[in-house]
């Protein structure tokens, strides 16, 4: 990028890892909101507005899934971000440790969202988001929610 050390690729993996708005409008000066809300629209996530900051559990869902086909991205660089994305915050808390869960866990005031793909033999997606929560219950109601959910995928 003009004026830093950082690549566009690391841009992008930065802001998967951690959402943040300067490195976000930062690529949307780069390629424009229009071309970024039109392909956005292509791969059907039409509830997602970068102008609104706004998606849904199901663009979310969309996304991932994209990204575990390998249709959006090439198999590299879809592992490059999974290797960005497996922290253990969140969904992996209420997973067994040996499942692999790559996530993206965003919380900005009393707003809190993880949407993850949890790798078992047959994967799944899971997406949880709140808004108007206290972050300490959410803390412990991501991991218990995930928890169940993965259970009943195991049977």
């Amino acid at each position: 990028l003009k004026g830093t050390n950082q690549t566009y690729r690391e841009l992008v993996l930065q802001l998967v890892k951690e959402p943040d708005g300067k490195m976000l409008n930062t690529l949307i000066n780069i390629l424009g909101i229009t071309k970024i809300e039109g392909v956005l629209n292509e791969t059907g996530m039409t509830q997602t507005s970068l102008k609104d900051n706004t998606t849904s559990p199901k663009d979310m869902g969309i996304l991932l899934q994209k990204l575990l086909e390998g249709t959006i991205i090439s198999n590299v660089s879809r592992d490059n971000i999974f290797g960005f994305l497996t922290d253990g915050n969140g969904i992996p808390e209420g997973v067994s440790p040996e499942i692999d869960v790559p996530h993206v866990y965003t919380k900005s005031g009393r707003v809190v969202n993880d949407a993850a793909i949890v790798k078992t033999q047959k994967p799944f997606i899971l997406v949880l988001m709140s808004q108007g929560v206290i972050t300490d219950q959410v803390n412990k109601f991501v991991p218990a929610i995930s928890r169940i959910i993965y259970e009943y995928e195991k049977i």
